[in-house]
């Protein structure tokens, strides 16, 4: 049996447009999911009663606008009706899925959640002639514990993903909140550090990048979706964002190397 599983009001992804500081700058929005909008939308899930961890589980999104009318209509951005990415509270556990639109506001996605816990699907969408928009939802599966989750996260600013080397070039000498902020991802083969060269986009793009503030409990205002400028170096991913207030931040930057798309995660702190 499936239920309504929760509802929740939106907040438009707006945050203004940001300039690149180059000279072939760009505009590209960094998305505070904070920022106002003109209209409203809320988002139902649909699940099983019975949500057990490591099990898969189909799932549906219904979309309706502040008159509870269903939103038949979406733009594509970034190449897709809807991007959801699924974090836990711990912000370990990281999926970036892409439902099916079945029509008349409804959208349909597998999903598997790994272990017991509290999970948070941010719903990032576009409806025709609408701002870009973010719906965050929370389903907690069978067996799920209190986190208890106290620790500094671990501050670098390199990772190994597989055969890559990914360094990540923050403002010197701190990040400081409010501020325009350029973060750079710069990829290189993991044993000859030659740089890499096989870059393709994905999404549409040179890279994608989602962020998240440590939060207990995690809102949709944690929630910031920058978008990849275009200039920089062949092997060199650059965004630029404004981290709304002082924290801890967890990236997730993604890329398409010859074809396979991998994930580089880093932790960082805001002033």
């Amino acid at each position: 049996m499936k239920i309504k599983h929760l509802l929740v009001l939106l907040a438009a992804l707006t945050g203004g447009l940001a300039s690149v500081p180059a000279a072939n700058a760009q505009d590209h929005a960094h998305h505070p999911a904070a920022a106002a909008t003109a209209r409203s939308f809320e988002a139902n899930i649909s699940l099983p009663s019975d949500i057990k961890a490591g099990e898969p589980l189909a799932a549906e999104i219904e979309i309706r606008d502040d008159l509870g009318k269903a939103v038949e209509n979406f733009d594509l951005f970034q190449e897709k009706l809807m991007h959801l990415i699924v974090v836990d509270s711990s912000l370990g556990s990281w999926q970036h899925l892409h439902p099916e639109y079945l029509g008349n506001g409804n959208f349909r996605i597998d999903l598997l959640l790994p272990t017991p816990g509290k999970y948070h699907l941010f719903c990032d969408f576009l409806p025709s002639g609408e701002r870009e928009q973010l719906a965050m939802i929370e389903i907690v599966t069978a067996g799920a514990t209190p986190l208890v989750d106290d620790a500094q996260p671990l501050l670098t600013t390199e990772k190994f993903v597989g055969d890559t080397k990914v360094v990540l070039t923050l403002p010197a000498p701190a990040v400081v909140a409010g501020q325009e902020t350029v973060l750079s991802f710069e990829l290189s083969h993991a044993e000859s550090l030659r740089p890499i060269v096989e870059l393709q986009p994905y999404l549409g793009e040179k890279g994608h990048l989602v962020i998240l503030r440590k939060s207990s409990p995690l809102t949709a205002n944690d929630y910031i979706h920058a978008h990849a400028a275009k200039d920089g170096g062949g092997s060199e991913i650059r965004f630029m964002t404004r981290f709304p207030t002082p924290g801890f931040y967890k990236l997730w930057c993604q890329f398409n190397i010859g074809g396979t798309v991998q994930t580089a995660d880093f932790w960082v702190q805001v002033n």
